[in-house]
């Protein structure tokens, strides 16, 4: 977490805030990237005819875009606005919120065991995220399951005491969602029970994850609603892509109509 990178990768999402408007683009600065600039042409900007650019950005806007082009001799980075997903930006955003949650976490373990952050980090960063993929998750976990979810971490009983009393502290548990709206239509003469067939197979993806919890109600045919939630973003992310994939190959199958729209997570 400590060591940032001089500049993003092609294909990288990029946490940004918008500083110049010009009639032919933006100057965003990059977050995540200490004195890096990005650049978002107006063809970039929007999936629209764009008359004026203040009516898409504004001064101080906080954006996501996504790195389309990196120029390493000139430091020159290119981003898109308009090439990545609601959903997509959503989860950029968390996952900034959740990595600056992180380091206000060691800072605060840093000051209870007279230390430096930097040290903190360099102690317990590899074990936790090596259980729990990133430390927001370990601290997520702590703060819920207490020393139980350090029975299998390798550090001091000193450290784990820290880890438990400032996380049950600062970090406050709640529930991941995400809302799925799927459409489903059959012109066959068993079109209802095609239907039926595609939303059992929602069920059936669903509930194979222990983890995930969720309710599939209709919201007017042929709209359904599946909201599915949990304990961990990741948790219900993965859930719920692996149950659109399976929608959309029992819907291909049975030659139903299918329209999945993704909604913003909690």
């Amino acid at each position: 977490m400590s060591n940032q990178k001089k500049l993003p990768e092609k294909g990288e999402l990029v946490l940004g805030r918008v500083y110049r408007i010009t009639e032919h683009g933006v100057y965003v600065k990059l977050i995540e990237y200490e004195g890096v600039d990005a650049y978002c042409h107006i063809s970039e900007i929007a999936n629209a005819w764009i008359r004026k650019i203040r009516n898409f950005v504004t001064q101080g806007q906080q954006v996501v875009g996504k790195v389309v082009k990196v120029q390493r001799n000139t430091n020159q980075v290119d981003i898109s606005l308009k090439r990545l997903s609601p959903q997509q930006k959503k989860e950029k955003t968390l996952e900034y919120k959740r990595t600056m949650a992180a380091k206000a976490i060691l800072s605060l373990l840093a000051e209870k065991l007279e230390t430096t952050p930097l040290e903190i980090e360099e102690k317990l960063a590899e074990p936790l995220i090596e259980n729990y993929y990133t430390l927001f998750n370990a601290f997520e976990a702590i703060a819920a399951e207490g020393k139980e979810a350090l029975a299998d971490i390798n550090i001091s009983a000193k450290y784990k005491n820290a880890l438990v009393e400032v996380t049950k502290a600062s970090v406050k548990l709640s529930n991941a969602e995400t809302e799925v709206i799927i459409g489903l239509r059959s012109f066959a003469p068993d079109g209802l029970e095609q239907v039926k067939s595609v939303l059992f197979t929602a069920e059936n993806s669903i509930t194979e994850n222990k983890k995930i919890g969720f309710t599939l109600t209709t919201i007017g045919s042929p709209r359904y609603r599946l909201l599915v939630s949990g304990k961990y973003f990741e948790d219900v992310d993965e859930a719920v892509q692996s149950t659109i994939r399976a929608v959309n190959q029992k819907a291909e199958e049975l030659e139903v109509d299918c329209a999945i729209e993704i909604k913003e997570t909690q």
